[in-house]
């Protein structure tokens, strides 16, 4: 049974704005109208104290194939956002602000709103052809000026967040989003809107309550691991059909030139349902036959993947007029969710210990976390100087960054020096070879035919001096932390890696947006899970460094504080872990581990460098 959580629309300025729907109406939502506006902050504190409480019905162990989605993250509660129309006598500011939170009701055409704005207006709005735009929660500049003949220019700035595209992906911003409404005076002397916004807008608290995070999950080109794509979706649509149907209509822009698309297939009426065993069955077009086996097994990854996100499954079966599609070379039609181990490196035993250089040494946080210990193998020369560790994913080989160079070899064998580059302060591993980033800021790719500087450009094609990095698990995805070209101030993006030419080369910066305050200042990133990163730093320079996890798309950002007064210098955490679990190392040599909690606890002492395999 699905509970709904009814969330009064024309709030005030710092909560007004629309979680607008850019894809038609929402399935099986009721959208009621409810309290006054003077009631609007009681009534969302309200909704969110129901949500918490409410709860979804389990998935039945047995029985036919029936649908089973999930309407709201976490078992908690299906939201609704009432839309009010606009009351008498209003001035032009809660015009705006009530035409803002009308269309953040899931309404056919958007009815109440367009009773904010003026007949022929009403008629001509189109917001549908737009981007929703996410502005910050603070409450937006309206400036109204009046004109002659009972016309008022009032003129919306807030600063951006960013913006849903239509494929439902997120794209950080720091822009101002300015628009003049254009207010009337019509026959009552009532103050209608005649120049709405060709994009719908809404608040970021109100875009994070009704919205709702998926990953759709593509190959990158060698077909060696799964890469997430992070969509929004209305959180009524949060369904296993929403889930193949982003599957099915390929990557994103951002990502679309670099990952593989599923094997073209159209859904058949029957949609995806899952069984009362948990199998999730995806009823495809007649045209789905003629896939090749690999294509349907290849589909039926993406699918599974991605469906983890709705719902646990047992796992996925193609079918084509209910008849399942074999899937392999040997007859089977059913692939069980266990097959994407083989796609995911965090299976690796070695994956959940982390390493470190202490006084010279390799050392090691065993299984049993008792406490660090040496780990097998020579003391290598020059280890005492290095700043930067990195570890294979399986554990076997070992990179160091010291001013004399780069460190190279296998666990328990020779180091081998390399020439370049040239005082390297950062290292990674890489499936080809290494990533490095030298004293300059210059990124540097270390393969067996020797090193190559590899440049870094922003969107613009101007270089930028890179301060830190860390490669998500799925060898595509590079986080950065830069040196803005403009401001100097550190900034964080991603981008991708392109391995086409031999070589590989980054290109396609798309900046993620912390605190949009002058002096912000970032130090390191590392990933936290498929689509989430950890990032040191601080909102202005008279704040504390702490540790904070941002959505990869930059959505949301969450504090996890710090362990004490340490200065943060560098921190490290597990391949695609799924708790929140990292190590960050302090100036003072002190390591401290966090686990899911806001408690800190000390692991070591001494160290020079931290860091996981991978």
């Amino acid at each position: 049974m699905n509970r709904a959580v009814r969330l009064s629309a024309g709030l005030p300025a710092s909560r007004s704005g629309c979680a607008a729907r850019l894809f038609g109406r929402a399935r099986g939502a009721r959208w009621l109208a409810a309290a006054p506006a003077s009631l609007l902050g009681r009534a969302v504190s309200a909704a969110l104290a129901v949500a918490v409480l409410a709860a979804c019905a389990g998935i039945p162990v047995d029985g036919v194939v029936e649908s089973q989605d999930r309407f709201f993250e976490n078992g908690a509660a299906n939201p609704e956002v009432a839309a009010l129309p606009p009351p008498q006598g209003a001035t032009p500011a809660d015009i705006i602000n009530g035409f803002l939170g009308a269309i953040a009701a899931f309404e056919i055409d958007y009815a109440t709103a367009r009773l904010y704005l003026t007949p022929q207006a009403a008629a001509a709005w189109r917001p549908q052809a737009g981007e929703l735009v996410v502005y910050a929660d603070r409450s937006p500049d309206i400036a109204a000026e009046p004109d002659a003949g009972g016309v008022t220019s009032a003129i919306l700035r807030a600063a951006e967040v960013g913006r849903l595209q239509p494929d439902r992906s997120f794209h950080s911003s720091d822009e101002i989003w300015s628009h003049d409404f254009r207010l009337v005076l019509d026959d009552s002397g009532q103050w209608r809107i005649s120049q709405p916004p060709d994009q719908l807008v809404i608040s970021h608290y109100l875009f994070t309550t009704l919205y709702a995070h998926l990953d759709a999950y593509f190959f990158e080109p060698a077909e060696k691991a799964l890469v997430p794509d992070p969509r929004w979706v209305p959180k009524p649509e949060l369904t296993v059909q929403t889930a193949v149907e982003l599957v099915l209509g390929g990557p994103s822009a951002w990502l679309g030139g670099v990952v593989e698309e599923a094997p073209p297939a159209v859904l058949a009426d029957g949609g995806v349902q899952v069984t009362g065993d948990s199998w999730a069955v995806v009823s495809l077009t007649a045209s789905a036959a003629a896939l090749s086996v690999p294509q349907r097994r290849f589909l039926a990854l993406q699918c599974a993947a991605t469906l983890r996100g709705v719902q646990s499954i047992a796992g996925v079966r193609l079918q084509v007029d209910g008849r399942d599609l074999v899937l392999d070379e040997t007859g089977v039609a059913a692939l069980p969710v266990a097959s994407l181990d083989a796609f995911d490196t965090a299976q690796s035993p070695a994956a959940s210990r982390f390493y470190g250089l202490q006084d010279g040494l390799l050392v090691v946080w065993p299984e049993d976390e008792s406490a660090l210990r040496p780990e097998s193998g020579p003391a290598w020369e020059g280890a005492e100087t290095a700043t930067s560790l990195a570890v294979s994913a399986d554990a076997s080989q070992v990179a160091l960054a010291a001013p004399e160079g780069l460190l190279s070899g296998l666990l328990n064998g020779e180091p081998e020096r390399l020439a370049a580059p040239p005082e390297p302060r950062r290292v990674q591993f890489d499936r080809d070879g290494l990533w490095a980033l030298d004293a300059g800021g210059q990124f540097w790719f270390v393969a067996a035919d020797g090193p190559q500087a590899v440049p870094v450009l922003d969107s613009k094609g101007d270089p930028l001096t890179v301060q830190s990095f860390r490669l998500a698990a799925d060898g595509l995805r590079l986080a950065l932390v830069v040196a803005d070209p403009k401001t100097g101030r550190s900034q964080l993006g991603l981008v991708l890696v392109n391995r086409a030419g031999g070589t590989p080369a980054v290109d396609s910066w798309s900046p993620i947006r912390l605190w949009d305050t002058a002096d912000a200042m970032i130090t390191d990133v590392a990933w936290l899970g498929p689509s989430a990163l950890a990032v040191i730093g601080s909102s202005a320079a008279a704040n504390p460094v702490e540790v904070h996890r941002v959505d990869s798309d930059g959505v949301n950002l969450t504090d996890l504080g710090r362990p004490f007064d340490t200065t943060l210098t560098a921190l490290a955490t597990p391949v695609q872990a799924a708790a929140t679990q990292l190590v960050v190392l302090g100036a003072d040599g002190k390591a401290w581990r966090y686990v899911d909690t806001y408690q800190w606890t000390q692991v070591g002492e001494n160290l020079a460098a931290v860091a996981y395999p991978g």
